[in-house]
């Protein structure tokens, strides 16, 4: 028996619309691999830095490259350009993010013979549309202190309860 999976993009909703929207993209299982390779970190850091270059109705907030997960916002400008050509949706620019950032990795850990996999990114990610400034400026705090808040954040695998007079690590 298999699970079906529960939809989690609003139905009806035009993702390709011009809006500010937060995304946190998870790697496979959840594995810290930006800590354990710097050098993925800095793949998946440019690769991000070069959305708007590939979609240039496009437009970068906020952002941050944690151990497993990345977190960031992104504008969809208004498109101006009279032609045929469908706008990109978002589900498009974070598919090319994906895959740019992963043929990049497998291209280095061939070239320097690096035994690990080439699977970054987990299935799918989280999005977030932000309707309103006050919303904005929450979730550019939550980016900005997310990297303080680590040892608390519950995607870190090491993850400690709060109130926890210990520290002790969730056992999982």
């Amino acid at each position: 028996m298999f699970l079906k999976r529960k939809p989690i993009r609003l139905k009806n909703y035009n993702y390709s619309l011009p809006s500010y929207y937060y995304i946190t993209v998870c790697t496979q299982k959840h594995r810290c691999f930006f800590t354990e390779y710097k050098s993925l970190k800095n793949i998946v850091k440019k690769e991000w830095e070069l959305i708007p270059k590939q979609f240039t109705n496009t437009k970068l907030d906020e952002f941050v490259v944690m151990p497993n997960h990345l977190h960031g916002i992104i504008i969809i400008k208004p498109n101006h350009r009279a032609t045929a050509r469908v706008a990109p949706t978002l589900g498009n620019i974070i598919g090319s993010f994906k895959s740019r950032s992963t043929n990049k990795w497998l291209k280095y850990i061939e070239k320097h013979k690096i035994n690990t996999i080439g699977k970054i990114w987990q299935r799918n990610y989280y999005e977030h549309i932000i309707r309103n400034k006050t919303s904005l400026k929450i979730i550019k705090q939550y980016i900005q202190e997310n990297p303080l808040k680590w040892k608390h954040d519950k995607l870190n695998p090491h993850h400690i309860r709060r109130g926890d007079p210990c520290g002790r690590p969730i056992q999982w």
